[in-house]
């Protein structure tokens, strides 16, 4: 995949640059999941839809529904169970790999 970035400036001798950009696209902004939690037993379940490009997805887990979260897990499937006794609040962040690493 190849582009050309068009840049423009105030410069009195060059007020246009053209520059190739090779290489793949990369759509900056994931889905947010859609999180449904219940109790099964003694445990919460948490199942949240797939996001489109997404592989992996960060929990986020609170005791306080304004937080501060703390990351508590990172999974590749849309499902996760806590076996929590105490009253929690969750968020998920969906990830997708770029060269070695996660990201948003």
């Amino acid at each position: 995949m190849s582009a050309t970035a068009v840049i423009s400036t105030n410069a009195v001798n060059s007020p246009v640059y053209n520059l190739p950009l090779l290489g793949i696209g990369y759509d900056p902004v994931l889905e947010t999941p859609n999180l449904s939690v219940t109790t099964v037993g003694s445990s919460v379940q948490l199942v949240w839809n797939a996001v489109t490009h997404a592989t992996a997805y960060q929990i986020w887990k609170s005791n306080s529904p304004l937080g501060p979260f703390v990351l508590f897990n990172t999974v590749q499937d849309p499902a996760f169970t806590d076996s929590a006794t105490d009253r929690a609040f969750y968020y998920i962040k969906a990830l997708r790999t770029f060269g070695t690493r996660l990201e948003p």
